[in-house]
């Protein structure tokens, strides 16, 4: 017995720097955090034939620049351009839009009506929070110094209570060191069973690209009683350290010269009804014991957040979880834009940026 225990946990060893061989010469699951460093997908060319999402176009194109970006490579000229980057998650990223219908593009686009020298690339990555926003600024986005990086938040950090540890690791305020996250940063294999749990959490949260039942909905009904506690403990848990989160991605991007601007984190659920198919929006069902209604009163309690951060650091806030309509035509799932709804964010996005644009950068305008 002794004997088999020991040739065991040999056998185990050996699979295990055999399989940290193997992922570190190929990981097939290409995951873009490991060992808490990004990795940028750079000159890529995705191609994909849409059978499940309607709404999308069939036949999908996703072009990642030499920066790992999506959107025009860097120019020469690059200090005099009007240079804009997005940064986000999946509802930044538009994993299936094709390149020219993704908000980002469009808004370029737009932007192009009434600005010279406009230069804008999507650094939108499908699954980062504002942890991950923060890894991304400093060790990628501060050596390009854009003059404005616009951040969608909200959606990624929504009850991430794992977070806080990398938080106060992040900020070299947590003296004992968290094991898991410290192996993590050497070996590829624990990497992986990281990334692997932190995509099942996302798809427990609603997080993945996943389809509606707007067709044959379930509806629930929540008390305002347990809606508030519910509110409670989200302010209780996770309120600081969001508001710290944001807090660094102000700071960071201040101290390398670039300007923040945030935006609010809208979801088709919540309020009202929906325009398109006349669904109930605040009593349907959208996860395990959960409604539109305490959905939405728990993502707006990030956008809270958020809105009184901006409002005390002085910082530009487009509140686009107010201003885009309740109405599936704008989206696919409960938070990731059709066509329709990108072009709409990009026509949002555009007549609010234009009156800051136009004060602080008034070379810009076009005559």
């Amino acid at each position: 017995m002794r004997k088999n225990i020991i040739c065991l946990f040999i056998g185990l060893f050996l699979s295990f720097i055999i399989l940290e061989i193997i992922l570190a010469l190929f990981n097939p699951l290409a995951f873009r955090v490991r060992k808490n460093r990004i990795f940028l997908p750079a000159k890529r060319k995705y191609h994909f034939i849409n059978n499940y999402f309607p709404e999308l176009d069939k036949e999908i194109y996703h072009t990642k620049n030499s920066l790992g970006f999506r959107g025009p490579e860097l120019p020469k000229d690059f200090a005099d351009k009007l240079s804009i980057i997005t940064v986000g998650g999946s509802t930044t990223e538009c994993y299936y839009l094709n390149d020219d219908k993704t908000w980002p593009d469009l808004l370029a686009q737009k932007l192009n009506n009434y600005y010279k020298d406009i230069w804008l690339n999507n650094a939108g990555l499908d699954g980062h929070s504002t942890f991950g926003h923060a890894i991304l600024l400093a060790d990628y986005l501060i050596k390009l110094k854009p003059k404005i990086i616009l951040f969608l938040i909200g959606a990624n950090d929504v009850e991430r209570g794992d977070l806080n540890s990398y938080d106060k690791k992040f900020a070299l305020k947590e003296k004992q060191i968290n094991v898991i996250n410290e192996i993590a940063k050497r070996s590829e294999v624990v990497s992986t069973i990281v990334n692997i749990l932190s995509d099942l959490r996302a798809r427990r949260r609603l997080l993945y690209h996943g389809e509606m039942k707007l067709s044959n909905p379930e509806f629930l009904e929540i008390s305002s009683s347990r809606i508030e506690k519910e509110l409670q403990a989200q302010k209780e848990r996770y309120s600081e350290g969001y508001r710290q989160r944001i807090l660094r991605l102000i700071n960071i991007s201040m101290a390398g010269g670039i300007t923040p601007v945030f935006i609010t984190q809208p979801a088709l659920f919540g309020e009202g009804i929906d325009r398109s198919t006349g669904v109930n929006l605040e009593t349907i069902k959208v996860a395990e014991a959960r409604n539109g209604k305490l959905s939405w009163e728990i993502l707006q309690s990030y956008n809270n957040v958020l809105r009184e951060v901006c409002k005390s650091n002085n910082c530009a806030l487009i509140d686009l979880a107010v201003l885009i309509p309740k109405d599936s035509l704008y989206f696919y799932d409960w938070y990731h834009f059709t066509n329709a709804g990108s072009e709409r964010v990009a026509d949002i996005l555009c007549n609010e940026l234009r009156g800051y644009l136009d004060e602080k950068y008034p070379g810009f305008i076009k005559r």
